[in-house]
């Protein structure tokens, strides 16, 4: 991608940093992987990004981090260069919603956990009773959706992609 990105680029990128942010993660790592979504390479300097972007190395170096804890890029190394590069992961869509669920059992443990731990059945109870069993029987809902994408995952690509291919007509 040439140094000056057309506008409609920046715009997303932008765009994608307040929606990663909405979504609990920072704006900056949102930029970050916004770029590497629309760059068209297969991997990114950390010295690109930080010139694409325009921001600091420390906040692309924390926003790389994060990303990677998250799973949704990696760090590579690439033969004869000494520079870091980044390349978006490939993603799963059903490996990273496992990963939510497992966080949704967690959750709903730590909270039945609280509940044993409370000596007096109060409002705060009554929260914790409600949150726990919502998480609990998310994560089964969750699994259940899951299956049913992978039964259903080629038909609703394909029903998706003519949706977008008549939106632009």
């Amino acid at each position: 991608m040439e140094n000056q990105m057309d506008k409609e680029i920046q715009e997303y990128i932008e765009e994608a940093g307040l929606v990663f942010e909405k979504m609990g993660m920072t704006r900056m790592a949102g930029r970050v992987m916004g770029y590497l979504m629309v760059c068209d390479k297969d991997d990114v300097s950390f010295d690109e990004l930080c010139d694409a972007i325009q921001v600091s190395r420390g906040s692309i170096s924390m926003s790389t981090k994060q990303l990677e804890q998250v799973g949704f890029v990696k760090k590579i190394g690439l033969p004869g260069e000494r520079k870091t590069f980044y390349r978006a992961a490939d993603l799963s869509i059903i490996e990273l919603l496992k990963q939510r669920i497992q966080l949704f059992s967690l959750f709903s443990d730590t909270l039945t956990r609280a509940l044993d731990l409370k000596k007096r059945s109060d409002g705060m109870a009554d929260w914790l009773v409600d949150t726990a069993a919502f998480y609990d029987w998310i994560g089964h809902e969750m699994v259940a959706l899951l299956e049913k994408w992978d039964e259903n995952k080629v038909n609703a690509r394909n029903a998706f992609l003519d949706k977008r291919k008549a939106s632009k007509e």
